[in-house]
């Protein structure tokens, strides 16, 4: 299973602010088991909604969103080709 590097960047510049020299292992882990309870919560509620509004919604609904989101990304894609720097 890959590792996302984004949540290793947050783990490296927002916990050493929580954690001072001298603090037991045992404050580390219960931060990691906190993260890990929070993120299993929202994950959870987050796939439940998407679930439920799979079937309420439709297909239809889900080929729109998909349409209006890729022409988003498309279009700041645009946006960066033409940017100055």
């Amino acid at each position: 299973m890959p590792l996302n590097p984004k949540a290793a960047a947050i783990f490296v510049a927002v916990v050493p602010q929580f954690i001072e020299p001298g603090d037991p292992p045992s404050r580390l882990a219960a931060m990691v088991v906190a993260f890990v309870v929070m993120v299993v919560i929202w994950l959870n509620g987050y796939g439940f909604l998407v679930a439920r509004a799979a079937t309420h919604f439709g297909p239809q609904i889900w080929r729109t969103l998909e349409g209006l989101a890729g022409a988003l990304l498309v279009g700041i894609g645009a946006l960066l080709v033409v940017e100055r720097r």
